[in-house]
């Protein structure tokens, strides 16, 4: 993959066509089958009509943004919205940027994307979509560690707003999305878990424990991983601690393939984009060489490049994992979220034939003038601050919406 930059083609037919069709797209391809948004949280973005604003959502599901196409539909109002690069290939990337869409390096800083951000609120005072969290995940009643650099555009923006002689005002409205099941899931995991039982040699016990059974498929699947990583935990090593481990084990090994060096304490959503830029530059190198040595070149780095993308891919399934998600609230969507990451890892696919419904909450907008201030005396500490701030405000959206899970007893 090019890691040349995507910038918006915005056309007004292209944007309105997708706008009307992303409820049904919703409905085809994640089963979604209602989007809810109620006319108190539609006002609180209509009040920001005629201003820009940064619109932060958080990002469970690769389905989110037809959600937020449905809410720009209601509102009559056109965003932009900055896409991992990855996701602008073929006619698909086409249509991204005339819908709006430019492309971003995740994992790295990508100047390009920087100042079209920067153009799009400064000058042209435009609203801007982010997903700050950085990543997909499957568990929407997580947040992943936000990336600061969302952030830190924001403040570079109220810089040039300071040069261009507007008013210092970047409102970040953030929004929480979750996805609630409708109908009876019992009947889908009594198929579902004896499947992934059997295909892991477990017995399979139709009357046990729910979530007992699910940790026990989980524990197998994590002791083959770190026999295949070459892991060894201590015997009472806690499950959570083996997670991590596993992960680390992962992120490390690829770095020191690719000679790439993550930056320092980073998450390990941040080490992955890191990992997978990286990657692509690795394989990129020689791909379009006339030099019969360079191509010969290319092709090996196509062999070693294989498995490391593989075990990139399968970090990607188990980033969000965590020992005691379901257990900490045993709803069916939490049940389910788990079980369709397992059954990636262990069948390859996972089974998505239950509908559901969406449900968009708007919260309290953080004005980031208020920490202009502080940003001139010390960048880093204010760059923390809002950000905290902002991820407090989208985890106070998302309480109420977990507790509309549905409840399974184990």
């Amino acid at each position: 993959m090019k890691a040349d930059f995507r910038p918006p083609l915005d056309n007004s037919s292209i944007i309105r066509a997708a706008q009307l069709a992303a409820r049904w797209v919703a409905r085809l391809w994640r089963r979604v089958v209602a989007i809810e948004i109620s006319e108190e949280d539609l006002d609180r973005l209509r009040a920001l009509r005629d201003q820009r604003f940064l619109l932060c959502s958080n990002h469970p599901t690769l389905g989110d943004p037809l959600v937020i196409l449905d809410l720009c539909r209601r509102l009559r109002m056109r965003f932009n919205c900055m896409t991992a690069r990855e996701l602008f290939r073929g006619p698909v990337g086409w249509l991204f940027q005339r819908m709006g869409g430019y492309s971003v390096r995740r994992g790295a800083p990508d100047r390009a994307a920087i100042r079209t951000t920067r153009r799009l609120l400064a000058e042209e005072d435009r609203k801007v979509v982010v997903f700050p969290e950085g990543v997909t995940y499957e568990h929407n009643d997580l947040l992943l560690p936000f990336q600061p650099g969302v952030i830190q555009i924001g403040f570079w923006v109220l810089e040039d707003l300071e040069k261009l002689g507007k008013d210092v005002r970047l409102p970040i409205v953030p929004v929480a999305i979750k996805y609630l099941l409708i109908g009876d899931a019992r009947p889908a995991i009594a198929s579902r878990l004896p499947a992934l039982e059997r295909a892991v040699g477990l017995p399979v016990s139709p009357e046990g424990n729910l979530y007992r059974r699910l940790r026990i498929v989980g524990e197998r699947v994590l002791e083959r991983l770190e026999r295949e990583f070459g892991l060894s935990p201590a015997p009472a090593a806690p499950l959570a601690e083996r997670i991590a481990a596993a992960k680390d084990h992962v992120l490390t090994h690829v770095a020191r393939e690719l000679d790439a060096h993550p930056p320092p304490g980073a998450p390990p959503a941040e080490r992955m984009h890191f990992l997978d830029n990286a990657l692509a530059a690795y394989v990129a190198e020689y791909a379009q060489s006339d030099v019969e040595y360079e191509r010969r070149l290319h092709r090996r780095r196509l062999e070693v490049a294989a498995p490391l993308a593989g075990d990139l891919r399968r970090l990607y399934n188990f980033l969000a994992v965590s020992d005691g998600y379901v257990a900490a609230g045993m709803t069916a969507e939490r049940f389910l979220e788990v079980l369709s990451q397992l059954e990636v890892e262990v069948l390859g696919r996972q089974d998505r034939r239950l509908h559901c419904r969406a449900v968009l909450r708007v919260g309290e907008v953080l004005e980031l003038g208020e920490f202009f201030a502080q940003y001139r005396q010390n960048k880093r500490a204010a760059v923390t601050a809002a950000t905290a701030a902002l991820r407090c405000r989208m985890q106070e959206l998302l309480q109420p919406l977990s507790e509309m899970g549905t409840p399974l007893a184990g």
